[in-house]
């Protein structure tokens, strides 16, 4: 025995029990097979002999050229070795069955696990068998081509399956063996006029020797999903109890649909299931499929969940690759999720449905305590406006990772994950205002510090099964700001979604709006529905555009502009956030709607202390403190003689200032006059001269 085999030898014993068999239980096959091959060459070389030595040179060639046009060649016939290996190859015949019995006994071997899993036959296990010693044993195919008559096929042929274990010229092997099916083995093409070769695949090779390996086709759309702590109102009894249910009385196992917005837990739940039937989660991204390759990865995610033994889920699977999971030939895994959003794809028999709701205050308290411990230390405010923000788990696990844990930062995660939601349809807009920056009547600050109030304490209000039953589609937060331009209605949307810590987007009138009947409710709809996914303030501005009076019916025009008015109702009645509809024109919207909104807030024009609180701050802040007490008197007449609104007092300030900065120069009563009559300009009025001049009257 030379160094090469020696070491080849000390390999094959390590392997498990199992394999060793394989490699032996081939080995005696070929064995078998190389001596009938040898008793031809020695009965057709004694024929030949006799009959005057013809074709000598002929006979005189290796084995390895028994394929040659030789009478001998012409005797390798099945019924012909079959009985001679009933004569001759008794001992040989004990030794496969030695064999054949102690691979039987090795019940919990990998070999057996996959004979049982995939239902192979008799002719599946044998191929396998040869193909997995070749690849275990390489040198084996310089044997290859003398037990098939030529020297040049050192591979796996059918007709060497076939002459080896006795089925025969031909092997019966079909496009229906679960051998293919499954892909166990892998056919290739030596070339033309070759008959085609057999391999086993890597991933069967690799798990038969003890490895879990994920297929290649599946790297990087496939991962195993962990449990973890589920949720309280997550229906985990009730799903393990439905497939422990059909997997007791069906054959083909079951499929759940869990379906929620993106972040929901879905695929948790999931894997939740999946480890309280003792199964692992193998989740498949549908999304990150090559166009054209959904069956294959169908195949490959099915043989991995019977060989590792896990359930599947597939992610954002759609109709058609449901309608593969229900009728692909190939046998599905009993236990299959499928991760969609809010609309069911399927009805089928042992399909069952879960919907996850949102989480609620308590689940969120108890979702960032977990996943960012550090949070327990924040102000109680602070953790509180995190607990009332309407994340999912997905999101707060994903927040986690990012490895912050003061407020700001969180905060800002969890309204970036929102923000694309509304491309294109709503502008964020930004909050730098406080509540000291809005100076209006005492009736509107207690209406706005009473929606806050209710904004903060509406999730936890309407756990409340009484208040939901009783309310059923109110439950949103919808205000109405109304008043003439430049009177606060923005700021005071810009200071809400400050306050709450949320995002603030506007919707855009030009992209809802549309000439076309039914378009606009189709627009409005699709912001509605996305929004009320979102944990965000929207605000319509100019309300009066979209919620018009209903007209009177004279065309169909009007029939169906009432049409969309209605529409329009109903969904933003429906909406289960926080809105802000502002207008310059309440007279125009619709009755019904006006007496569907409980915040109706009346910005008007302020009065003298209004106007003069406007002055002093707006100046103050732009101008300094100074200049603001040094021209107070000025301020004084300002806000007497001019009935004006605080943005436009604003935007008089500052032109001033850039007059004085042109003309280098302090700021005077002067250069504020001329702001605001530039102001006016815009109205199509300006300051006569006498309105001019007893401004500026010391």
């Amino acid at each position: 025995m030379n160094v090469a085999e020696s070491t080849a030898q000390q390999a094959v014993s390590m392997l498990a029990p199992e394999i060793s068999q394989v490699l032996s239980r081939v080995h005696i096959y070929a064995e078998r097979r190389a001596a009938w091959l040898r008793y031809l060459q020695e009965e057709s070389y004694r024929n030949e002999s006799a009959d005057n030595n013809q074709n000598s040179e002929q006979l005189g060639k290796t084995a390895n050229n028994i394929d040659s046009a030789t009478a001998g060649f012409y005797c390798d016939d099945p019924a012909h070795e079959a009985r001679w290996q009933q004569d001759f190859c008794a001992d040989v015949s004990r030794d496969i069955a030695v064999i054949d019995n102690q691979q039987q006994a090795q019940e919990n071997g990998r070999l057996n696990q996959l004979v049982t899993l995939f239902g192979l036959d008799a002719p599946d296990c044998d191929l396998l068998q040869t193909c997995l010693a070749l690849a275990l044993e390489p040198n084996l195919d310089a044997s290859l081509g003398f037990l098939q008559g030529y020297s040049s096929r050192n591979y796996i042929t059918d007709y060497l399956i076939a002459r080896l274990y006795g089925y025969g010229q031909h092997f019966p092997l079909n496009g229906e063996s679960a051998l293919l099916r499954w892909g166990l083995v892998q056919p290739f093409y030596p070339g033309p006029g070759e008959p085609r070769g057999w391999q086993i695949d890597q991933q069967i090779l690799r798990w038969l020797l003890g490895f879990n390996d994920l297929h290649s086709s599946l790297l990087g759309v496939a991962q195993m999903k962990a449990a973890q702590a589920p949720l309280m109102n997550w229906p985990i009894d009730n799903t393990t109890t439905f497939f422990d249910q059909v997997l007791q009385t069906e054959a083909g196992g079951a499929v759940v649909e869990v379906v929620g917005y993106g972040g929901s837990g879905r695929r948790t739940f999931a894997a939740c299931v999946s480890a309280k039937l003792g199964l692992p989660l193998l989740v498949v991204d549908c999304a990150a499929i090559e166009a054209g390759s959904f069956n294959n990865i169908y195949r490959w995610a099915q043989r991995q969940a019977f060989l590792d033994r896990c359930a599947l889920a597939w992610l954002g699977i759609g109709a058609d690759g449901a309608s593969v999971l229900a009728s692909s030939a190939v046998t599905a895994f009993p236990v299959q999720f499928v991760i969609s959003d809010q609309t069911a794809i399927s009805d089928q028999k042992n399909w069952h449905r879960v919907s996850l709701e949102k989480t609620d205050r308590q689940e969120r308290e108890t979702l960032w305590q977990r996943f960012i411990p550090e949070l327990q230390t924040l102000p109680a405010d602070q953790f509180a406006m995190l607990a009332r923000r309407h994340v999912h788990i997905g999101d707060i696990e994903s927040i986690a990772r990012q490895g912050v844990s003061d407020y700001q930062s969180v905060n800002e995660l969890v309204s970036r994950r929102q923000r694309d939601q509304l491309d294109g349809l709503a502008e964020r807009v930004t909050c730098p205002f406080t509540r000291d920056d809005l100076i209006v009547n005492d009736a509107v600050a207690s209406a706005l510090h009473d929606f806050l109030f209710e904004a903060r304490e509406r999730d936890s209000f309407w756990q409340n099964s009484h208040a939901a039953r009783l309310f059923p589609r109110g439950q949103g937060l919808v205000a109405l700001f109304s008043g003439p331009p430049g009177t606060g209605k923005t700021m005071a949307a810009q200071i809400i979604a400050a306050e709450l810590g949320l995002d603030l987007f506007r919707v855009d009138l030009a992209s809802v709006v549309s000439k076309y009947v039914g378009e606009t409710s189709q627009n409005l709809a699709r912001i509605i529905r996305r929004a009320a996914d979102m944990d965000i303030v929207l605000l319509f501005d100019e309300a009066d555009a979209l919620f018009s009076k209903r007209t009177e019916v004279k065309d169909a025009h009007d029939r169906f502009a009432n049409t969309d008015t209605n529409y329009l109702l109903q969904a933003i009645e429906s909406f289960p956030g926080i809105a802000v509809l502002a207008t310059n024109k309440k007279g125009n919207l619709d009755p019904a709607f006006i007496r569907r909104l409980r915040f109706l807030l009346e910005f008007n024009a302020p009065e003298y202390s209004e106007r003069l609180r406007l002055w002093r701050q707006l100046l103050g802040e732009l101008a300094g403190e100074e200049n603001a007490k040094q021209l107070d008197t000025g301020l004084k007449k300002l806000a007497r003689q001019l009935n004006i609104t605080g943005a436009q007092i604003k935007f008089s300030i500052l032109s001033a200032l850039f007059t004085a900065r042109r003309l280098n120069m302090p700021l005077s009563l002067e250069h504020l006059v001329q702001g605001v009559d530039r102001e006016l300009a815009k109205e199509g009025r300006r300051l006569s001269e006498q309105e001019s001049t007893a401004l500026l009257r010391k």
